[in-house]
């Protein structure tokens, strides 16, 4: 009985060793089995998370060129509607500046034009007032004096005449007389303004320029005067005795009349 158990023992442990080898067996085998479809799903799944990965780079970049082109053409676009305003209003700003330049040589050639003509106007008021005086002169003197028109026309003349060559003489002595100071007083260090002459006085230049108005006056002959027709002396006498002797011959009716 106990040599059977024993067998029944070892055959038993030997059946569950086979059965145990066999199972190991089975299980490392479906192991083996399994393990490449596991690394091939992941192998798969892998691609695909790359493939996505790529493609959303891809059209990343798409994207970013596109926004990149359109913001290029944009500034194109700003820059030249910029440029275009800005030449626009560079040649308004031009055209203006021009029209203004024009009007301002315009109103500076009128005022300049309005100044001649007042200088102008004025020089023909002077020249008129001037010769209404010369006009007055002449008639005073004609009226007043026994000459004729050609004496006082003449006298006038050498009247001007003198008067120039008095202001080139006078003209001439100052500027000599000013540089001979000039050159007389020029090394010395100190001098008295007091006593210098500087200059002629207004009565000095009235004094120097009469002997010229006297020449002038001089040289214009004067015509004889016609002696002055004297009227009779009884006719005078006449006319002084009739008067007074009115009263007389009234007197002398009254004194007939109750007679």
């Amino acid at each position: 009985m106990g040599s059977g158990w024993l067998l029944r023992s070892l055959i038993c442990f030997k059946a569950e060793k086979h059965t145990k080898s066999n199972q190991s067996n089975v299980h490392s085998e479906t192991l083996n089995r399994v393990k490449p479809v596991e690394s091939s799903s992941a192998s798969t799944t892998l691609t695909v998370e790359i493939a996505a990965i790529r493609i959303q780079k891809a059209f990343r970049a798409y994207k970013a060129r596109k926004r990149l082109c359109s913001l290029k053409s944009a500034r194109r676009f700003n820059a030249l509607v910029q440029g275009h305003t800005v030449r626009n209003q560079t040649s308004i700003a031009l055209n203006v500046m021009h029209s203004w330049c024009d009007i301002q040589s315009q109103i500076r050639a009128r005022r300049i034009y309005m100044v001649t003509q007042g200088r102008l106007q004025n020089k023909r008021l002077e020249n008129r007032l001037k010769l209404e005086i010369k006009l007055h002169e002449i008639e005073v003197e004609w009226c007043g004096g026994s000459e004729t028109m050609e004496e006082i026309l003449a006298r006038i003349q050498h009247r001007e005449e003198a008067t120039v060559k008095r202001e080139r003489a006078m003209a001439y002595a100052f500027s000599h007389q000013w540089r001979a100071n000039a050159t007389q007083y020029l090394g010395q260090a100190s001098f008295n303004l007091d006593k210098e002459n500087w200059g002629w006085s207004w009565k000095e230049r009235w004094i120097a320029a009469r002997p010229w108005e006297i020449r002038a006056q001089c040289q214009v002959t004067k015509p004889a005067r016609k002696p002055e027709k004297l009227s009779p002396p009884n006719v005078a006498t006449k006319k002084i005795s009739a008067k007074p002797g009115l009263p007389n011959t009234k007197e002398a009716a009254k004194s007939r009349k109750p007679g």
